[in-house]
């Protein structure tokens, strides 16, 4: 089941990332996207964000259309996260970060400007990750520590033909029974995983990541994760949203072309 929340708006216009699960403390808007810009032959990426790296991927993913997932792992670091009496949360992070526009559409264009964009970002002192290449041309950005990335946790599930939306269901499950933390799934009703079908699951341990990209990888478009971690809460959540690449129309309207397979 999918559980309902608000995302402002849909697929990332004129919002960095979107609301877990409503269940108190967590349900607020998050910042507006920052500013993406070409000059002097440089992307100039303006982010202003409690998740100042998902702010700026989701700039990149909605202009050139890449599978990007972004995973966050959980913090006791005081720079990263501010206590106020029994409140807990992010720390906004305003960063001007100059990366080189991609030379070609290829897949390897991708993926450094990826590495170029996490290299600037721990340059200027925000939090660290890498960049972890999938199949399929999918590219995650996770944890550079380790030990922060929960969806590396070996899972088992019983091997079934389950809906996509089923199959997140009990990889989330699963990944919950394993850390002993709450993993929520965020988001909206999605038609199209809803009713794509996809065979999946293992007698032997798997890392919840690598059934995570297969199931989504089912579904009749690309689709990409946003998993999060809510300080307040100790609490996980993921989202699932469509890959889409904006064009500007003559007109100044802004459309959003899906990615297919």
């Amino acid at each position: 089941m999918i559980r309902c929340c608000l995302i402002l708006p849909l697929l990332g216009i004129g919002s960095a990332g979107f609301l877990p699960a409503q269940s108190t403390s967590v349900a607020r808007r998050y910042q507006n996207h920052g500013t993406l810009t070409y000059k002097h032959s440089k992307l100039v990426l303006q982010v202003n964000s409690s998740r100042p790296v998902e702010q700026a991927l989701s700039q990149l993913r909605r202009k050139y259309g890449i599978v990007l997932d972004y995973e966050e792992g959980a913090s006791n670091d005081p720079t990263r996260i501010s206590s106020t009496g029994n409140q807990r949360r992010w720390i906004v992070g305003r960063y001007t970060i100059k990366i080189h526009a991609p030379t070609s559409p290829d897949f390897a264009a991708s993926q450094h400007m990826i590495s170029e964009t996490l290299s600037q970002f721990r340059a200027s002192g925000a939090q660290h990750f890498i960049s972890i290449i999938g199949t399929h041309h999918r590219i995650t950005v996770a944890p550079s520590t380790a030990s922060a990335r929960i969806l590396d946790t070996p899972i088992v599930i019983p091997v079934a033909n389950r809906t996509v939306d089923q199959a997140i269901e009990a990889i989330l499950a699963a990944v919950s029974r394993q850390i002993g933390k709450p993993f929520e799934r965020g988001g909206i009703a999605d038609n199209g995983t809803a009713t794509a079908y996809v065979t999946i699951g293992s007698t032997t341990p798997i890392t919840a990541r690598l059934l995570l990209a297969k199931a989504l990888d089912a579904a009749p478009y690309r689709r990409f994760w946003v998993q999060g971690w809510e300080p307040g809460s100790d609490t996980y959540f993921i989202a699932i949203q469509a890959v889409v690449r904006t064009k500007t129309m003559p007109s100044g309207a802004v459309r959003e072309i899906p990615i297919y397979k």
